[in-house]
């Protein structure tokens, strides 16, 4: 059986609960919803939204979709159950799938659910009672019968009591019957007192329902016993109908019951009294007496009030029990009395309850409608006009079957409902009035509306008020006004307010104001481009693009900074439509030479851009070239530019390189883009000085008015030389950074770090805060949780400071703090705002003048978005403060509380704060070379990294996912440590870097394994079949073998043919192979360890500050070496690396003895002119082994002997 839980009981039919355990079932985790509901709150109440984006186009019924619960002060999903449409305002009544409650909302009220909001399935499922039908009780007045009838409802009183068994018992299991998309339906069993119940057989033993299969013989007209009942027993409780919770807790045991014999009421004698068959036999028997035989004693009331004779009682389902929440069931209750047993001698106040009856009819009937209406209108007064029942009568016991043996002594009274509509209320009852000789008193379960006052609880077994008045007034109010003449009146929801959404995080400084791009086909880029982009699938313009094209395209300065500062998207597309549009039309024709240039940091970057050039079809005609010029002597001299070219990509060496000689050649020059600025500023700022002077002088050249000028710049970090790029170089530019950490940089953020202990962190906080500030400041104080909230909250707002506050819990409260905030204020005026990281993004502040982090931020990105909420307040360099301005903005500055709860994230900002230029304790700096230390010995089982080991250091060990540390077991020398070996290099992977064999003059072991394996596979040739990653196999390239180890299987995902990645463990190169061509390699042919070394030449680099060859270099390297003997001196041996110095190739004079150096590798290196000398080289290297490990900022000289350039 599963165990469940039942949240809400709209009928037997209508069980809205959750499955907490059972086989194959994942219980659902209230963590995961309370994280869904903060994430909901926390985007719709966001104060920038734009409402109008989320609301759903249409709006159906059953529709799922999101809407605001004022009693829970939360957004929650819903499903639309009922639509009412209006010609001004339509409303609908929503079902939170999640809360099993409903409410009704304005549709303007209604959002569009995010799919992340729909990821986790509903909380709640809908059960029903398996196997049993409702009953109902039809009595015929002027044929005096009544019986026991099917009906499409379930009884009120049928709720009541399963909602008193629900509260008074301690377990719920399930057994699933059915199962359909809607509904589940279910035997429901209920632990009550040590005892296990089923609650469908319960029913139908208390006749509130019958079995599926009796519905025929219930509805007929067969009055004899037992004939259509199923013969079973099944366990039924002691106590009757009545029985609240806590009388059910005190009952004790329970018994075997046989079914009823018949579910009719028959009359006896002449009376107006019916009494099931089966209840009246138990009576007789328990009083000795047949059905014939009247009780003397035994006084009733009839329906008219008379007294009367033989002791007929009155009972059923439908008269026992039967709550009345609203008053709309006086008529039944003047005709069928509700009664319980009672003594004898309380027959006087049995009569005065029948002229209050009948006095309630009468209002009943004709007063029904009118006091429904009033009960719509004004809610909180209808308890006053119903009619209470004598207080003296409230103190009555219900009575218990067991007293039915006491019949004689016993009569009738008016059943009280005072407690069962405090139990369960909002249940009304229907009455067919039509039906004259008979008519059935039937309860429909409506949906109900909860409360917008009440407070949700969970669980909640009692119905809530129902919304059956509330719908039928508001169908008349629409009747008579479907128009109100006031369509502002408010509804709930309201509160809800929409503010023109802005992009957060982007931070936009220009004299013209942009509006960015949404979509490609907006885009201002030319048409061939935009289906160059579509035929990438291109899923652009992203937020930077749609923001920097427009100034692009415009000719305007501009200077983008971005996380990714390396795409050359970002700019390209509007720069070659401002080019193509523009500048070509307008520039001179009498001068040669490009128009735009693109500087790149480094080759890697020119040959990327050049090749999307070449792609683009409008390019061809911009005739674009790139240029990299070496150190060679006449390089710069012989180089050439096609008079065509009107785009040319480069570096900014080789263009200081040009320059020198091939001035006159940039004379139209009219845009200069400088792709990744951050990094060209750090490899080459001198270059970059003389470039951007040569740049000024052209465009400030006499007839250049007419042209253009346009200096774009694009980086992946605000460096403090972009400021001088923007101040002397830049004409009104257009200055556009998304990275919220980089724009705090750029506007001058005052960083401060306050050390102390995490239980002193408050007392710091306060002495650190200015609460009588000489100019109007505004402090934000950012915690990590709720709790540190409102510990701050406490604090400060002990100190006299007017202090707000707002978390997840107080979502609601958003718009009050916002407007709170937003107030002007004067000078000794300190508004502090106490709140948590994720409602900074639905709070929108962006006019902050203090952030203090009381919790510490996680990641950079968090930091920055801290920040970002005082982008008001940020320097603005595109802007020239004169006399008469408001001046600039005041000082801004963040405020950061260091603890000893704040160590495994201190790394991730440290970075930050030194670009920040931020005084940092020597402490924080110890632990974070700690941190650093640690990361590293993590690394140890790493292989050594390849930049350390060709060049003597790395650009950046903090990110490089290599070891640089020296490993004593990984890095234990496999070869000679000094002295001169003859080498033959086989695989060149750079101009410095090599893969080959040592060779031994007397015996070489390679050349005798190849000799055998050519013998065996001209003999016998076995193909693998079965390829494994790390298993040895042979393949055959023209008539050599060689020995390869498989390092990659892919998936043949039903390919005939497949290729893996196989090493060739003698030469050191790895390839793909064919599967099919791999031979199984004999065990003997594996016992030779593999043949192949690293061999690496000393003191050399690449030119330019590069950290990897140009591909020229590293050919010319290896037509001059690949397969010759060299003779190496070694310098130093780590596991299988080799560092020599030199290397030299030395050749046999024929007929002679004697040997000449015919080339040394270095020296050819060097003569590409791509190539310069490394003197620190081999130091670095023997610092490493000492254990002192090369920083990323101690990286040498590029070895440059340039003269600075002039222009």
């Amino acid at each position: 059986m599963l165990e469940i839980s039942i949240i809400k009981v709209e009928d037997p039919g209508c069980l809205w609960g959750r499955v907490l355990k059972g086989p194959g079932v994942q219980g659902d985790s209230p963590e995961q919803y309370d994280d869904l509901h903060v994430k909901m709150n926390l985007f719709y109440h966001e104060v920038d939204l734009d409402v109008q984006k989320v609301k759903p186009t249409t709006l159906e019924e059953e529709q799922v979709c999101v809407v605001f619960c004022p009693a829970m002060k939360s957004w929650c999903r819903a499903t639309v159950e009922t639509l009412f449409l209006g010609s001004v305002r339509s409303r609908a009544i929503c079902f939170l799938v999640d809360y099993g409650e409903r409410i009704i909302v304005s549709t303007d009220d209604v959002r569009a659910p995010l799919e992340k909001f729909l990821q986790l399935p509903f909380r709640l499922q809908k059960f029903r009672l398996a196997r049993i039908h409702p009953l109902t009780l039809k009595v015929s007045i002027c044929d005096e019968t009544a019986q026991l009838v099917p009906s499409p409802h379930w009884d009120s009183s049928a709720t009541k009591y399963l909602c008193n068994l629900l509260q008074a018992s301690s377990l719920a299991e399930a057994v699933l019957c059915e199962t359909n998309a809607n509904c589940t339906a279910i035997d429901l069993y209920l632990t009550i007192k040590n005892f296990k119940i089923c609650v469908n057989d319960d029913l139908v033993m208390k006749k509130f329902a019958s079995f599926s299969s009796e519905k025929a013989t219930v509805g007929g007209e067969q009055t004899d016993s037992g004939d259509h009942c199923p013969e079973r027993s099944p366990v039924c409780l002691d106590w009757d109908i009545y029985s609240n919770p806590d009388k059910i807790l005190k009952m004790k045991g329970y018994s075997t019951v046989r079914p009823p014999s018949s579910f009719f009421l028959i009359k006896n004698g002449g009376h107006d009294k019916f009494l099931p068959r089966s209840v009246k036999l138990d009576t007789e028997r328990a009083n000795g007496t047949s059905l014939n035989k009247p009780h003397k004693s035994l006084k009733t009331l009839g329906p008219d009030g008379s007294s009367l004779d033989n002791g007929e009682i009155f009972n059923g389902p439908e008269t026992c029990g039967a709550p009345d929440a609203a008053g709309s069931n006086g008529f039944v209750k003047s005709k069928l009395k509700t009664c319980i047993l009672k003594r004898s001698e309380d027959t006087e106040s049995s009569l005065a309850e029948q002229m209050f009856q009948e006095l309630s009819m009468v209002s009943h009937r004709y007063c029904h409608t009118p006091y429904r209406l009033m009960k719509f209108l004004k809610p909180s007064s209808h308890s006053n006009l119903i009619p209470k029942p004598d207080e003296d009568e409230q103190q009555s016991e219900k009575v218990s079957d067991e007293m039915s043996e006491k019949l004689n002594d016993l009569t009738l009274v008016p059943h009280h409902e005072e407690e069962e509509t405090a139990l369960c209320p909002g249940i009304q009852r229907s009455v067919d009035s039509n039906e004259m000789n008979g008519f059935n008193v039937r309860h429909s379960s409506t949906s109900d509306t909860h409360d917008t006052t009440t407070e949700l609880k969970e669980p909640a077994f009692c119905q809530e008020p129902s919304t059956t008045h509330q719908l039928a007034c508001a169908r008349l109010l629409q009747l008579l006004n479907p128009d109100p003449l006031n369509p502002d009146v408010e509804c709930l929801g309201d509160g809800v307010v929409g503010w023109q959404r802005t992009s957060s995080g982007v931070l936009v400084h220009t004299e013209v104001p942009v509006s960015p791009c949404r979509s490609l086909n907006r885009a201002p880029i030319t048409a061939p481009f935009r289906k160059f982009l579509l035929k990438r699938k291109y899923n652009g313009p992203s937020l930077a693009e749609s923001y920097f094209w427009p100034p692009v395209a415009r000719g305007c300065d501009a200077l983008l900074v971005r996380p990714a500062g390396g795409d050359h998207l970002s700019y390209l597309p509007a720069l070659l439509a401002q080019i193509q549009l523009s500048t070509v039309y307008s520039t001179f024709t009498t001068h040669a030479g490009p128009v735009a240039v693109v500087l790149c940091p480094g080759w890697e970057k020119v040959q990327c851009v050049l090749e999307l050039l070449d792609q683009i079809y409008p390019a061809g005609t911009l005739h674009p070239a790139a240029v990299i010029l070496g150190l060679g002597k006449d390089e710069a001299k012989q180089a050439k530019i096609h008079n065509k070219c009107q785009l040319l990509v480069t570096t900014p060496f080789s263009l200081a390189r040009l320059l020198d000689v091939h001035c006159f050649l940039f004379l139209r020059l009219c845009h200069l883009v400088l792709d990744e600025v951050d990094e060209l500023y750090s490899r080459a700022p001198e270059q970059m000085a003389a470039i951007l002077k040569h740049f000024k002088n052209v465009v400030s050249g006499e007839g250049r008015g007419a042209c253009p000028r346009q200096i774009v710049a694009v980086a992946g970090h605000w460096v403090s030389a972009l400021e001088n790029l923007v101040q002397e170089h830049m004409v009104n530019p257009c200055i556009i950074i998304t990275v919220p950490e980089d724009a705090a940089l750029y506007g001058g953020v005052h960083q401060m770090i306050l050390l102390c202990l995490d239980c002193s962190k408050t007392s710091v906080l306060l002495s650190s805060l200015d609460l009588s500030p000489s100019v109007p400041q505004k402090t934000l104080i950012i915690t990590n949780s709720v709790e540190e909230v409102e510990h701050v909250y406490k604090a400060v707002s002990s100190s006299a400071a007017f202090c707000l506050k707002v978390h997840e819990g107080l979502t609601y409260q958003f718009d009050f703090v916002v407007e709170q905030w937003k107030k002007d204020i004067g000078p000794g005026t300190q508004v502090i705002l106490v709140t948590t990281n994720d409602c900074l993004k639905a709070l929108c502040i962006r006019d902050a003048t203090c952030v203090v982090h009381y919790g510490f931020p996680s990641s950079p990105k968090v930091f920055g978005n801290r920040l970002f909420c005082m982008s008001h307040n940020f320097r603005n360099l595109s802007k020239m403060y004169q006399k008469g301005d408001e001046g600039p903005p005041p000082a801004v500055r963040s405020l950061l509380l260091l603890s000893e709860q704040c160590a495994p994230h201190v790394c991730g900002v440290l970075r930050f704060l030194r670009r920040a230029g931020a005084a940092l304790p020597a402490e924080l700096l110890r632990f974070a070379q700690g941190v650093q230390q640690a990361r590293e010995e993590r690394k140890t089982d790493r292989a050594l990294c390849g930049h350390l080991k060709s060049l003597g250091f790395c650009r950046d060990s903090t990110v490089c996912p290599d070891r640089h540390t020296i490993n004593q077991t990984l890095d234990c020398p496999l070869h000679p440590e000094s002295g001169t070996i003859l080498v033959l290099p086989l695989y060149i992977k750079s101009a410095n870097v090599y893969f080959g064999r040592i060779v031994n003059q007397k015996e070489d072991p390679f050349e005798t394994l190849a000799a055998k394996m050519c013998s065996h596979y001209a003999i016998q040739r076995l193909f693998a079949t079965d390829v494994e990653e790390t298993g040895l196999y042979a393949v055959q390239e023209e008539d050599v073998y060689y020995r390869v180890r498989v390092t990659k299987v892919p998936e043949r995902e039903g390919k005939l043919f497949s290729s893996v990645t196989a090493h060739f463990v003698d030469e050191g190169r790895t390839q793909d192979v064919k599967s099919h061509q791999l031979l199984v390699l004999p065990p003997e042919f594996q016992l030779l360890p593999p043949q192949a070394v690293e061999i690496i030449l000393c003191r050399a680099q690449p030119i330019d500050g590069e950290m990897d060859w140009h591909p020229k270099v590293t050919r010319a390297i290896s037509l001059k070496i690949k397969g010759k003997v060299h003779q190496a001196k070694v310098v130093m041996c780590l596991g299988n690396t080799v560092w020599v110095d030199p290397m030299i190739r030395m050749t046999r004079l024929p007929g002679l003895k004697a040997f000449i150096n015919e080339y040394n590798v270095h020296t050819e290196v060097l003569a590409t002119g791509m190539g310069t000398n490394n003197p620190q080289h081999v130091e670095l290297l023997r610092a490493l082994c000492l254990g002192e490990q090369v920083s990323a900022t101690e990286q040498p000289s590029n070895g440059s002997d340039e003269a600075n350039l002039t222009i």
